[in-house]
C-alpha cells in the first residue's frame, strides 16, 4: 500500500541538490517550500537521513502552535543544558558556542512547519545558522506568513531555497507503478493525476481509497478500475473538508456553485471580494476562455468533496438559481444548451425535452458518449424520434454496451421513415453487431436487407463499402479492395460520411495484409485529415480510429519508431480525455502492442496487451479478447513468465478468432509450445497458420509467421527461407524484406550474414530480432572457432538485450545451427531439461522409452554433456524464473 516512504519517488533531482548544498561551505541551509501535501515533510526526511548516513550529527526541531506559545519551546531539545538564557544576547553565544563541535562539522537541524516557529526560536536559530554551528534544513507551506523573525531566518544570505512543485503525469505514473508494483491502466493513472492535481498527498489518500473499496484491482497484468465511484479516504475528506471551511460561511455558497456549475461568470460566482480572497487562499483560480473570463475551483478534489457532502435541497435550490440565471443571459454560449439540460436532470430528474435533444447533441460532437447516452435516456419515451435513438444506439455502442445498443436500433429503424435515415441505422447496425457483439453473419445480413431496399445507387454504394469494410476485418482483403474500388479520397459533401469513414479505416488494412504496406500508411494518415475535417456531420467513429491503421501499418512497413510515436500520441489523448472511448482505445492498444512487440520492447508491449484484454473484458468486446491475450502470451514467453503465457494461451482459445490479426494470435500460442517443449504442436499450429494465410492471399500474415520457424532450427529455416523470400520480393515492407535475409543466413549457417541483418534490424528499430541474429552469428562463429568474431557478436547481442526490457532470445541454444540436432532430438532435450522423466516423454511423444532414451544418447554426445543437469545448462538459459523450459 502507498506509505508516506513512497512519496519520495521521482525526487531523485532534488536530493543531489540538498547533498550539494551540504557540501558547499558557502551554503548555511535549504528552505523548501511548497503548497500542503506535495511531500515535503518527507523530502526533508529523507535528506536528514543522508546527512546522518555521511556522518554529520542531525537533529529535529517541531514547530507547532503549541510549541511557539512558550519561547524557545520549539527548540529546546537542542540547547545544551545549564545555560543561563535570562540575557538572550550572551546566553545565545554561549549556545553557539558549547554546540561548535570539535570536528567543525555543524549540526543539520530539520524545522517541519517553518512558519509556525515562535520568534525566539526563530532568532536563536538565525544566530546559530550565521555562525555555521548549524546547517538549516526546514519546510515551508506555501501562502502561509511567518513571523518577521521567521522570514529574517529564511532570508539569511547563504539559506537556498528549493520550491517543491506537484507530480508531473510521469512522475505520478512512476509512483503509483512503483507502490502497485504492476502497471495501472492509462485511463486510471489520468483519472488519478487529474483528481490529485500531482498532489502527492491527494495521490496517496486516492490509491488507498481505491484499492481499499475495490475500485482499483489487480488482474494478475495491471490495475484496472471496476466503475466504482468515489474517491479517496475518509482522511482525504477530513483534510480537504477542513481546508474549505478555514474560508468561512460567507465562502461556502460560492464553493458549492463552482462546484456545481463551474466554469462560473465572476457576476454569477459571488461578491467581489469574496471571489478575491478565495482566489488568494487557494481555493478558486481565475482563468480566460477567449473574451469570456470565468471562475473554477483550484483543484479537482475541492468539487468531489464539496458535491459529496451537499445536502439534496441544497444542490436542487443552487441549480435552479444557476438556470434561472442562465436563462436570462439568453443562454448566449454554445455549450449553454447542454449545461442547462443537465442542470435540470440533476436538479429535477427531467428537464426540457428541446434542450436534452440539443444537449445530447454537443455532448456526442464531444465524444462524451456517457453524458449523451444519460440525457437521450431521460427524454420520454413518446418523444425519441429516428435521429435520437440513432444517437443513444450510437452512445450505447462506443460504450460498450452492444445488446442495450441493438435494442436502441432496432426501435431506431420502426422509425425510420426515410432512405437516409434507413441507411444511417443500417450502418451503426452492421458496426454494432460486427464489432461489438461478434455477430459478422448478422451484420452482413443487416447489410445485404439494406442494400435491397435501397433505390438510391448512392446508398447502394455506401452500403457496398460497408460489407468491404467488414470483409477486410475477416480477412478477405482481395474481395475488400474489390468492392472499394470506386471509395474517392475525400469525404462526399453529399451524403452521409459514415460509411465512407468506416470504410476508409479498413482500407489500409486490406492494403498492409496483402503487402502494401506504404500505400496503406499513406492511405491512413489522408483518411484521417478528412475524418478531421468531417467535423458534426459524423460524430462517431471517433476520428483517432484512423490513427490505429497508420500505427498497424507503418509497423508493418518497419518505420517502428514513426508507429509508436503516432500510436502512443492518440491513446495518451485519449485516455485523458474527459469521457475516453473505450473501443477506439482498445484496437489502438492492440496496434501499440504490435508495434512495441516488433521493437523488441516485450514489458511495454505485455503492457498494451494487458490494456486491451482489459478493456475488452470491461465492454464485452470479444473479438478483442484474443489477440490481446495471445500477445501478452508472446510476450511473458520472452520475459521468461511461461505460466503467465500458458494461462493466456488457454484463455485465448476460448474467443472467437481476427483473421486479419492472425500474426498476433498465433505467434504467442507457437512460442509458449516451443518454450514448454511441445515442438510439434507449436510446429503444426504454425503450419496450418501459413497454410491459411497462403489461402487466404494474406502475404504480409503469411511472413510474419514463416519468420518464426527460425524457431525450429535450421531445417525449419531451410524450409521456409524460399518461399519467405518469394513474399518479401511481393511487397514493399522493409521488415519483411530483413525477416527474408535472416531466415536465409539463419538457414545457410552464414555468421557474416546474419551479423549484416543484425545491423538491418537495428536501423528497422527491431532490437530483439538483432539481439537473436548476433545471437546465431556467435554461436556459428563459435563453432568454426573465430573466438574474438564470437565473442565480439555476443557482446553486441548483449548490448542490444539492454534495450530490450529483460526480453531474453527466443531462438535457444540448441536451436541454433551451432549445433546440430534434429527436431525430434531438440522437442526431446527440451522436455527432458523440463524434467520430465523419460515414460512421460515417451507417452506425450508417442514413442517408447528406449527410443527416447537413445535419442537422449545422441543429445548427450552431441552437446558434450553426460546427465540432465548439463542438459539443461547447455540448451541456454530456462524459459522461466524456476528452471522450466
Amino acid at each position: 500500500m502507498l506509505g508516506v516512504e513512497d512519496v519520495f519517488v521521482g525526487r531523485v533531482e532534488q536530493l543531489e541538490s540538498f547533498l550539494a548544498g551540504l557540501a558547499d561551505d558557502d551554503c548555511r541551509g535549504l528552505v523548501v517550500s511548497g503548497p500542503m501535501g506535495v511531500g515535503k515533510s518527507r523530502f526533508a526526511e529523507e535528506c536528514l537521513g543522508r546527512a546522518k548516513a555521511i556522518g554529520y550529527r542531525t537533529a529535529r526541531v517541531t514547530a507547532s502552535t503549541a510549541a511557539a506559545a512558550v519561547p524557545l519551546g520549539a527548540v529546546a531539545p537542542i540547547v545544551p543544558a545549564g545555560i543561563d538564557l535570562s540575557d538572550p544576547v550572551s546566553g545565545f553565544a554561549r549556545v553557539a558556542a558549547r554546540m561548535t563541535h570539535r570536528d567543525g562539522l555543524p549540526l543539520v537541524v530539520l524545522v517541519d512547519d517553518l512558519h509556525a516557529l515562535d520568534t525566539t526560536s526563530a532568532l536563536l536559530l538565525r544566530r546559530l545558522v550565521e555562525s555555521r554551528v548549524v546547517w538549516l534544513l526546514a519546510t515551508l507551506r506555501t501562502g502561509e506568513s511567518p513571523a518577521p523573525a521567521v522570514q529574517a531566518l529564511c532570508d539569511v544570505r547563504r539559506v537556498r531555497r528549493m520550491e517543491m512543485e506537484v507530480f508531473t503525469r510521469e512522475e505520478t505514473e512512476r509512483l503509483v507503478e512503483a507502490v502497485l508494483e504492476l502497471p495501472v491502466a492509462l485511463n486510471t493513472l489520468e483519472r488519478l493525476h487529474g483528481t490529485s492535481g500531482g498532489n502527492a498527498l491527494f495521490l496517496r489518500e486516492l490509491v488507498i481509497g481505491a484499492v481499499t473499496r475495490g475500485a482499483l484491482v489487480n488482474d494478475g497484468e495491471l490495475w484496472r478500475p471496476t466503475g466504482t465511484h468515489g474517491s479517496g479516504t475518509e482522511r482525504l475528506s477530513d483534510l480537504v473538508g477542513a481546508r474549505l471551511a478555514a474560508a468561512g460561511p460567507a465562502a461556502r455558497p460560492v464553493l458549492e456553485l463552482a462546484a456545481l456549475c463551474e466554469p462560473l461568470s465572476p457576476a454569477d460566482a459571488g461578491p467581489a471580494d469574496v471571489i478575491g480572497a478565495l482566489v488568494d487562499a487557494g481555493l478558486l483560480r481565475r482563468q480566460d476562455d477567449g473574451r469570456r473570463r470565468s471562475v473554477v475551483l483550484a483543484h479537482p478534489l475541492f468539487g468531489e468533496i464539496l458535491r459529496a457532502t451537499m445536502p439534496v435541497l441544497r444542490r436542487r435550490e443552487l441549480l435552479l438559481q444557476q438556470i434561472e440565471r442562465t436563462t436570462a443571459w439568453r443562454a448566449r454560449r454554445w455549450d449553454d444548451a447542454l449545461r442547462i439540460a443537465s442542470w435540470q436532470l440533476a436538479a429535477t430528474g427531467t428537464a426540457d425535452p428541446e434542450l436534452l435533444g440539443q444537449a445530447a447533441a454537443l455532448a456526442r460532437y464531444a465524444h462524451d458518449y456517457t453524458q449523451a447516452s444519460v440525457l437521450l435516456q431521460a427524454l420520454p419515451a413518446d418523444r425519441h424520434t429516428c435521429a435520437t435513438l440513432l444517437m443513444l444506439g450510437e452512445a450505447f455502442m462506443e460504450t460498450g454496451d452492444a445488446r442495450r445498443a441493438e435494442e436502441t436500433l432496432v426501435r431506431a429503424r420502426a422509425l425510420a421513415r426515410t432512405e437516409q435515415e434507413n441507411l444511417a441505422v443500417a450502418l451503426a447496425r452492421t458496426f454494432n453487431l460486427f464489432w461489438g457483439a461478434a455477430r459478422s453473419e448478422d451484420a452482413f445480413r443487416v447489410n445485404d436487407e439494406a442494400a435491397a431496399r435501397a433505390t438510391q445507387p448512392e446508398s447502394r454504394r455506401m452500403l457496398r463499402h460497408n460489407e468491404a469494410a467488414m470483409r477486410a476485418a475477416s480477412g478477405e482483403a482481395e474481395r475488400a479492395l474489390a468492392l472499394l474500388e470506386d471509395l474517392g479520397e475525400e469525404v462526399p459533401q453529399t451524403a452521409d460520411p459514415v460509411a465512407w469513414l468506416f470504410a476508409a479505416m479498413m482500407k489500409p488494412l486490406a492494403m498492409e495484409v496483402l503487402g502494401r504496406t506504404g500505400e496503406a500508411a499513406a492511405w491512413a494518415r489522408r483518411a484521417h485529415r478528412e475524418h478531421l475535417k468531417v467535423g458534426d456531420r459524423a460524430l462517431f467513429p471517433h476520428p483517432a480510429s484512423q490513427l490505429i491503421s497508420v500505427t498497424r501499418a507503418l509497423t508493418s512497413q518497419g518505420r517502428i519508431a514513426e508507429a509508436l510515436d503516432v500510436g502512443q500520441g492518440a491513446y495518451t489523448e485519449l485516455a485523458a480525455a474527459a469521457d475516453p472511448v473505450p473501443l477506439t482505445q482498445l484496437w489502438l492498444a492492440l496496434a501499440l502492442g504490435r508495434a512495441e512487440w516488433n521493437a523488441g520492447r516485450p514489458r511495454s508491449a505485455r503492457r498494451r496487451y494487458a490494456e486491451a484484454t482489459a478493456l475488452a473484458r470491461a465492454h464485452n468486446q470479444v473479438k478483442g479478447m484474443r489477440p490481446g491475450l495471445a500477445g501478452l502470451a508472446a510476450c511473458a514467453v520472452v520475459l521468461g513468465d511461461l505460466e503467465a503465457a500458458e494461462r493466456a494461451v488457454l484463455e485465448a482459445e476460448t474467443y472467437p478468432s481476427m483473421v486479419c490479426l492472425a500474426d498476433t494470435e498465433l505467434i504467442g500460442p507457437v512460442l509458449c509450445h516451443a518454450a514448454a517443449g511441445r515442438l510439434s504442436e507449436a510446429r503444426s499450429l504454425l503450419h496450418e497458420g501459413v497454410r491459411a494465410a497462403r489461402d487466404g492471399g494474406l502475404l504480409l500474415i503469411e511472413a510474419h509467421l514463416l519468420k518464426e520457424m527460425v524457431r525450429f532450427g535450421a531445417a525449419g529455416a531451410r524450409q521456409a527461407a524460399p518461399r519467405l523470400a518469394e513474399l518479401a520480393a511481393g511487397c514493399d515492407s522493409v521488415l519483411i524484406g530483413v525477416f527474408a535475409r535472416f531466415l536465409a543466413a539463419f538457414a545457410d549457417e552464414d555468421p557474416a550474414r546474419l551479423h549484416a541483418v543484425a545491423a538491418e534490424f537495428e536501423v528497422a528499430g527491431a532490437d530483439l530480432m538483432a539481439a537473436e541474429a548476433e545471437t546465431a552469428a556467435a554461436a556459428l562463429w563459435d563453432r568454426a572457432a573465430s573466438p574474438r568474431r564470437a565473442a565480439w557478436a555476443a557482446g553486441r547481442a548483449a548490448a542490444l538485450l539492454t534495450r530490450c526490457e529483460g526480453a531474453r532470445p527466443t531462438i535457444l541454444r540448441a536451436a541454433t545451427p551451432a549445433v546440430h540436432l534434429t527436431d525430434r532430438e531438440r522437442e526431446i532435450a527440451l522436455l527432458a531439461a523440463g524434467r520430465a522423466p523419460s515414460k512421460e516423454i515417451a507417452e506425450t511423444l508417442g514413442l517408447s522409452v528406449r527410443t527416447v532414451n537413445n535419442h537422449l544418447q545422441r543429445v548427450y554426445v552431441k552437446l558434450g554433456v553426460a546427465k540432465r543437469s548439463e542438459l539443461r545448462a547447455a540448451l541456454g538459459p530456462a524459459r522461466d524464473g524456476r528452471g522450466q523450459y
